[in-house]
């Protein structure tokens, strides 16, 4: 049997490790914030709980249902991020 590759590559980063990272950047008031495939937002809910403004992160993602934490990016949905890039 020819082995076949898995039907989704979708990994989700977890809480824990999303918020570590976007903490040890830090909040600088001039630094603008890309996460290029929002899923389900945890990196723009780490970045809204370090107090980083909405008007300073930009969300991507393939997907083009809306999700629950859209609204704390400014958010495109249906991009692919290579190509917004």
């Amino acid at each position: 049997m020819i082995p076949r590759p898995p039907q989704s590559c979708t990994i989700y980063t977890p809480k824990p490790l999303a918020s570590a990272m976007v903490s040890t950047l830090g909040n600088h008031n001039a630094g603008l914030w890309l996460d290029p495939c929002i899923g389900e937002g945890v990196f723009v809910r780490a970045m809204t709980e370090l107090g980083i403004n909405r008007d300073r992160i930009t969300a991507i993602d393939l997907e083009s249902t809306s999700g629950t934490y859209d609204h704390l990016a400014q958010t495109r949905r249906g991009v692919d991020f290579l190509d917004w890039s």
